[in-house]
Order: structure tokens, then C-alpha cells, then sequence
């Protein structure tokens, strides 16, 4: 069975949220594909952001060889215990984060790095046990979505958060570019970063809608709120659509009460808010 076509679908498809993890995914690693040419020539500037990327993508590498090594072993890694955990707060370091001042335009090239260090991180969460070359298979992401519950809500967390960042360092970057360097390939990359970032939004808000722990819950609706101005102003028209759907999913669905209260905190401002 394909991925559902429609919000809906996704609450009654069988097997339907495994297929859709998997294409979130997939569209995430291609957005900060595309950010690459929005970022080109764009020079590095050394400060805390870059040096928390560069931080996050060597432990991406680490915890890619960790896992491999468990893999190859017949063993599942435990990210609760040193190296993983050490790991996955190098890549998801969202104090860090929040600690950064207000994005600009030149943050474009380490957001990126960053953001793709989160996807791989989330990758190898969600991958685990999956032979190299294979194509990803619900039975394995289902298997690690059941362990590994509070760890992708910690991903999702990250992820929500960067691309909000990104997405407000790409939009200042094209307002501030020169006609003459508005190419079409920085204009579709620029679409690219806004879609495919609504998409992984979807992702994590269908992931709490089909029910997560409540702590973890609670965790990937801070994110949501917190950037909630970013995704107010930036999504797409038919990506809000999305959103409120499964904000009032979410609403009707879930049974913790500070999770439903947060997303009908953030559907009223989706309604309200231009």
C-alpha cells in the first residue's frame, strides 16, 4: 500500500504512518539539498551556530559508525547510555539552539549543515537494523518507532526547530539578494526549503496525532508553538490546510490535556494570525 493522499487517509490507512515517516524523510534530505543552492556562495561566518554544526555532523558520523558496528553485531544500540546519548545531544542541541541570536541571511550554510547532521541523526534512529542499500521497510520503522519513541520525538523537536530557523535565514537571504542573482534555481530552492519544511511540520504533528507518550507529545508541540510565527507566515496556503487539519485532529484525538490545549492554542493563531 501507498502513502495515504490525504491527511485523512492517514489516520485510516493501514500501515499508513510508517509510509509517510519514510517520505517526510526522504523530502527532508532533498530540502537541504536544494538549501545548497541557495546557499551558494554564501561565505562561512565562524561563530556559535557554525561550531555547533560542525559539532552535530561529526557526531552524525559518530553515531552512524556506532550503529553500524551494533548492526553488524546483532545488537541494538541503547541511546540512553554513553556514547549514543552523548551523541544525539550533539546533534539535537536545541538549547544550543535557542541560545543563538536572531537568524540573518548568512546563517544560510551552516543552518544547512546542521539540519542535514539532525536528518542523519533521525535517519539512523529510525533505520536501525536496515541493511545498506536496502530500501527502508515499515516492519523496521515500526520496530524503532516502538524503542526509540523518545528519541525521535527528541529529533522532531530539533528538526521543527531548525527548519523554522532556516527557513527565516532563507527568507531574509532572497529579500536581501540583487535581482541579478535571483536565479531560478535560488527561486525554486527558496520553495523547496518552504514546502519541504511544512512537510516535515506534517510529519511530527501526524506523529502526535496517532499517539504518542504524552511527554513526548508535549515535547513536539512546544516546538510547534514555539516557532509558530515562522510557520504562520511561511507555509504555503495548502500546506496551512494541512496543519490546521491535524492540529484539530489532534484537538479531537489525544487524550493529554496540555496537548490538545497547546494545539488549539496553535490553531486559533493559524485562524487568526496573517
Amino acid at each position: 500500500m501507498g502513502p495515504p493522499t490525504d491527511v485523512h487517509d492517514a489516520f485510516n490507512a493501514e500501515g499508513a504512518f510508517p509510509s509517510i515517516v519514510d517520505s517526510i524523510m526522504t523530502r527532508t534530505l532533498r530540502t537541504f539539498a536544494l538549501f545548497a543552492v541557495l546557499a551558494l556562495a554564501t561565505p562561512a561566518v565562524a561563530h556559535d551556530g557554525q561550531v555547533a554544526a560542525i559539532r552535530a555532523t561529526q557526531a552524525a558520523a559518530a553515531l552512524q559508525t556506532y550503529n553500524d558496528n551494533l548492526r553488524d553485531a546483532g545488537r541494538r544500540p541503547d541511546y540512553t547510555s554513553v556514547p549514543a546519548a552523548d551523541l544525539l545531544r550533539a546533534v539535537f542541541d536545541t538549547d544550543r539552539l535557542a541560545a543563538l541570536p536572531e537568524p540573518t541571511a548568512k546563517d544560510i550554510g551552516w543552518l544547512m549543515d546542521w539540519g542535514n547532521a539532525a536528518s542523519r541523526g533521525y535517519k539512523q534512529i529510525l533505520l536501525f537494523g536496515l541493511p545498506p542499500g536496502q530500501k527502508p521497510d515499515e516492519a523496521t520503522m515500526t520496530r524503532n518507532l516502538e524503542a526509540y519513541e523518545g528519541e525521535v520525538a527528541t529529533a522532531m523537536n530539533f528538526m521543527v526547530r531548525v527548519l523554522a530557523r532556516q527557513m527565516d535565514a532563507a527568507a531574509l537571504f532572497i529579500s536581501e539578494l540583487p535581482k541579478t542573482e535571483l536565479t531560478p534555481a535560488r527561486i525554486e530552492g527558496f520553495r523547496m526549503v518552504r514546502s519541504g519544511s511544512g512537510e516535515v511540520l506534517e510529519g511530527a504533528l501526524l506523529t502526535v496525532a496517532q499517539g504518542m507518550k504524552p511527554r513526548n507529545a508535549q515535547l513536539v508541540m512546544a516546538a510547534a508553538g514555539d516557532t509558530r510565527s515562522t510557520w504562520i507566515h511561511g507555509l504555503y496556503p495548502e500546506d496551512r490546510t494541512k496543519v490546521m487539519r491535524l492540529l484539530k485532529e489532534i484537538v479531537k484525538r489525544v487524550g493529554d490535556k496540555e496537548v490538545t490545549d497547546s494545539a488549539a492554542v496553535l490553531l486559533t493563531a493559524f485562524a487568526t494570525e496573517k
